[in-house]
């Protein structure tokens, strides 16, 4: 239930935050798909095409891109069979849904400060403390992943779906009507069908039953109820969650997307995780070198640094505890929420090549919006007028910095090129990132430069054949150099290098080359191995039938 402010100005700040957090991200409209992932999600995908039955089933059963998010795929249908393939309109839906989840923090902010103090000389306060908090969350640069990349879409979704099951779970637990608590369940349904990522909430649910709620004898609640009648109210919500943990690990087992202990030890994933912890802390705080991957590293357990994080939470898990004994229970649930939030994506359980992501940031920091924007609000309110100038101008000064940064942020995003040329930054030693910068000078054509960027690639080693020597073969084709580029495709063939493409792949390119050269017969030999390894390839075979008759052998 909502504080007892009047409509008209609940109405007018939903307004001006849902406009303020949409004019910041507006520039991003005109930014392209970018190759990572988003082709998985959009280009490639032939079942968000059309809502016919078959698709729907399809996307409600598919494990497709190592996740089961099928409200995901229905998102992405609605836009396809609006806008078509227009990058436009995809960033237009994920900004929308952005800026509709600042309103919905904003309204449940609302409902929690008035929990947290409900007397009367306070409501005007908790007014603009929500406000503010939601305004922070609209416009930080720490969300530019979450809502600027089209394949975060499930982000977005998620944290709508998520807000509203906790808005709904308050209004149950104040009014015990049953209608709101299943309102509330199929919210977070909802929100597992988006991501993965919201199978903590049930957790969170239990947090927010201890307080802000004072459902239980920790918070000395007149209206204390057992731990145990509270977790079994919770039975619905947790086997929601165990269902989804058992679909995300079948669909990443299936995609090999795990990390095996082999390759990343338990302790380099437990230190990398107390560093994460910190990283997503910081970059709240000071918004500066994000970065769309953040390389994990396989050597955390050998730097002492490593260990500076771990104590640093266990500091701030001790001042929150403190804080508890103090009676003030707000700071341990704050800090519980956010530690139990990215339990999912600390990397316990490895899945890819990252550290950390700023996508994981979306939903776990949101309390600290609210910290901040009360620490603000002291001096908002102050008596002496010259306090309350100060706070404002600084107040002024963080939403016009926040603001500047989202937009720069959001431009790293715009395209391929200037995407994988900022990501190179931060993953030089990344041969794969090397390959997409490679690759999208390669799209635009520009073969020269696509070879210099490829030749300066980590993976570039002698006698050691990769991803980047099929690509520099490409370009090398591209540019007239054939012999080059047949040394390289043979290459690959005799050393059985893994790529993205088949091997009969290989042999077409070979016997493309040997066509143009003129050697037909040598052609023909690489064309007709293709085709034994993939007798359905009607480009070979069409290749193959152009060739002039094979030159009878000479009679001794």
């Amino acid at each position: 239930m909502l504080l007892a402010f009047s409509n008209r100005t609940l109405l007018l700040l939903s307004g001006l935050l849902f406009i303020i957090s949409f004019g910041v991200y507006y520039p991003s409209l005109n930014s392209e798909f970018l190759t990572w992932d988003t082709h998985l999600y959009v280009i490639e995908t032939k079942m968000i095409r059309s809502l016919a039955w078959e698709n729907l089933w399809q996307m409600l059963t598919s494990l497709q891109v190592a996740n089961w998010h099928p409200l995901t795929w229905f998102s992405y249908s609605i836009d396809y069979a609006i806008y078509g393939l227009n990058p436009w309109g995809f960033h237009l839906t994920n900004s929308l849904w952005h800026s509709a989840n600042t309103v919905l923090f904003f309204l449940l902010a609302l409902k929690l400060l008035k929990l947290h103090n409900s007397t009367i000389s306070t409501e005007n306060r908790n007014l603009w403390i929500a406000a503010l908090a939601a305004l922070w969350f609209g416009i930080h640069p720490q969300h530019v992943e979450s809502v600027v990349w089209i394949a975060e879409r499930k982000d977005v979704l998620s944290l709508f779906f998520s807000l509203l099951t906790i808005s709904t779970y308050l209004n149950y637990a104040q009014t015990r009507l049953r209608r709101d608590y299943f309102l509330s369940l199929l919210c977070f349904c909802l929100a597992l069908m988006s991501k993965p990522m919201a199978v903590t909430l049930p957790v969170v649910l239990l947090l927010l039953d201890i307080y802000p709620l004072r459902r239980t004898f920790w918070t000395a609640s007149p209206r204390q109820e057992s731990l145990l009648k509270l977790g079994i109210e919770k039975i619905p919500f947790f086997l929601g969650s165990l269902l989804d943990v058992w679909l995300t690990m079948l669909a990443q087992h299936q995609a090999s997307a795990i990390v095996s202990l082999e390759k990343v030890s338990i302790a380099g994933r437990v230190l990398n995780a107390f560093d994460s912890i910190i990283l997503y802390l910081s970059k709240f705080l000071l918004p500066i070198g994000l970065s769309p991957l953040y390389p994990l590293d396989r050597h955390i357990v050998e730097n002492p640094l490593a260990f500076m994080a771990v104590a640093a939470v266990i500091l701030l898990s001790a001042l929150a505890i403190y804080a508890w004994y103090k009676r003030q229970f707000a700071w341990l649930i704050c800090w519980l929420f956010y530690l139990v939030s990215l339990l999912p994506v600390l990397g316990l359980i490895q899945v890819g090549s990252q550290a950390a992501a700023d996508r994981y940031a979306y939903i776990s920091t949101l309390p600290f919006y609210l910290i901040v924007a009360t620490g603000f609000s002291y001096g908002l309110f102050h008596p002496r007028w010259i306090r309350r100038v100060a706070t404002g101008i600084g107040v002024l000064l963080i939403t016009l910095g926040l603001s500047y940064a989202t937009v720069q942020q959001s431009k790293v995003w715009k395209n391929d090129l200037g995407f994988w040329g900022y990501v190179l930054t931060f993953a030089a030693d990344m041969p794969a990132i090397w390959l997409n910068v490679g690759n999208a000078y390669f799209r635009m054509g520009e073969y020269q430069k696509a070879i210099e960027v490829l030749q300066k690639s980590p993976g570039l080693r002698p006698n050691q054949y990769s991803a980047v020597h099929y690509n520099l073969a490409q370009c090398y084709v591209k540019i007239g150099q054939l012999q080059t580029a047949l040394e390289l495709y043979q290459n690959l063939i005799v050393y059985d290098v893994p790529l993205s493409v088949s091997k009969e792949v290989l042999y077409y390119n070979v016997g493309l080359i040997y066509q143009r050269q003129g050697k037909f017969d040598e052609a023909r030999d690489a064309l007709e191995k293709a085709l034994s390894l993939d007798p359905t390839a009607e480009p070979v075979r069409e290749l193959l039938k152009s060739l002039p008759a094979k030159t009878p052998e000479k009679q001794p």
